[in-house]
């Protein structure tokens, strides 16, 4: 019987370490305590990232979807309260996709200092308040504008100009904003909700402007001989003469 058992123990893939080779010692001791508090951290650590939510302090909005109603157009209203911190050191800067930058808005931003309790307080001799210029564009016409869910269809609402209507149209009004687009602009299609509210205003407030707009698609010889290079543009005419810059 212990010959076969030897024979048989001949054919054995998984041999067993013999128990005076394996030998503990206060390295690999000190190795395995460091590898477990690791992993246990590690673990941890994923764990919480996976629980708690990431705050993002940035907005980007799809404007490709034309069929949306709100496609091209974003309203912000914001109302931010800022500790220890006067209102001249606080500005709002607006960044486009193109890189663009504008610099400390100052229209329909109105920034009031707050005393310890969070009432408003008397404006200290270090800051100032920049007010909004005179006949801007109150929150009250902008709410009633964008009430309008028409303002925010593809649609374009101002007078179409066309090539033989074109000089008489801008000639017989002393100022004239005239639009020069194309359909398949992403970019003309997002001005059109802005477009749209800017006659709106204009018309309930009876300002001498008129607002029209040229389809290049179909009046490529005139947006060229306007010195239109690209699109969408926007002209100031007065009795027809250009007034620049675009």
């Amino acid at each position: 019987m212990s010959g076969l058992t030897s024979f048989i123990q001949n054919f054995d893939f998984y041999k067993s370490v013999q128990v005076d080779i394996r030998q503990k010692t206060a390295a690999g001791g000190a190795v395995s305590i460091v590898a477990a508090i690791l992993m246990a951290m590690l673990f941890m650590c994923e764990t919480a990232s996976y629980i708690q939510g990431t705050p993002v302090h940035s907005i980007e909005l799809d404007d490709h979807d034309n069929l949306s109603k709100t496609a091209g157009a974003f309203w912000v209203n914001f109302d931010i309260t800022f500790p220890s911190v006067t209102c001249d050191h606080i500005s709002v800067d607006v960044e486009d996709r193109l890189g663009s930058r504008i610099f400390d808005i100052s229209k329909n931003v109105e920034k009031i200092p707050l005393d310890a309790e969070g009432a408003e307080a008397a404006m200290l001799p270090d800051e100032h308040l920049i007010p909004a210029p005179e006949g801007h564009v109150s929150m009250k016409e902008i709410q009633e504008v964008v009430a309008n869910k028409d303002i925010f269809t593809r649609s374009n609402d101002s007078v179409m100009l066309e090539a033989d209507n074109f000089e008489e149209w801008v000639n017989a009004h002393e100022w004239a904003l005239v639009n020069f687009r194309v359909e398949w602009c992403p970019w003309c299609q997002m001005l059109v909700p802005v477009w749209k509210s800017a006659a709106a205003i204009l018309s309930k407030r009876d300002a001498p402007v008129e607002m029209a707009t040229v389809e290049c698609t179909h009046h490529m010889e005139l947006c060229k001989k306007a010195g239109v290079v690209a699109f969408p543009t926007i002209k100031l005419f007065h009795f027809g003469n250009h007034v620049p810059p675009d």
